[in-house]
């Protein structure tokens, strides 16, 4: 299901409330859960329900840079949707549970592994790759990246490639817990 198709997240409740009925999404195309969505898959659940082609638009969801919100004209959104069919790049949406374990190297060496991914509900983006450091066997230690370092993926070999050095990545705070990460970034939040 996709963000464009949600009302409200509960977060006390911890669920997420969406515009379709149960009915609608039972009847709705179906996808493989063990591979990746591809470009006719998107097509036919876009079509199905009438979300907006997020890669037609300059902002991230398309014409709208929340998922959650309205554009402001609809009327140029199947000419922004022809103009910009010539501009998608080969690609397949992944799955958060397949990147996690995913080798990280830095220009220079191997930093460690995808240990989690921060999103960004505002937005509904992945905004931080949480890297397990290689280096530490006995304690747990992460590294917080965004995800504008990310320079390539490999996914057959299962290998993610950022644009530093490991000298850079020694000077980065190191957490020893995944959840003084979740804190650290509440504080700058709020």
């Amino acid at each position: 299901m996709s963000p464009a198709s949600f009302r409200a997240l509960n977060e006390r409740e911890k669920h997420v409330e969406v515009k379709h009925d149960k009915e609608v999404i039972r009847n709705s195309p179906t996808i493989p859960e063990e591979n990746a969505v591809t470009k006719d898959d998107e097509n036919s659940l876009i079509s199905y329900y009438g979300w907006a082609r997020y890669w037609a638009g300059s902002m991230i969801w398309g014409v709208v840079d929340q998922p959650m919100t309205f554009p402001r004209s609809t009327n140029d959104s199947s000419d922004n949707y022809e103009n910009h069919v010539s501009d998608w790049q080969t690609y397949n949406l992944r799955s958060e549970d397949e990147t996690i374990g995913f080798k990280v190297h830095a220009n220079d060496g191997k930093i460690g592994h995808i240990a989690d991914l921060i999103v960004d509900t505002n937005y509904w983006k992945v905004s931080y790759v949480i890297v397990q450091n290689s280096e530490k066997f006995i304690e747990e230690a992460y590294f917080i990246f965004p995800i504008e370092k990310i320079q390539q993926v490999d996914w057959f070999e299962k290998d993610m490639y950022l644009n530093t050095s490991l000298s850079d990545v020694k000077l980065k705070k190191e957490y020893y817990t995944k959840t003084s990460i979740l804190e650290s970034f509440e504080i700058i939040q709020n």
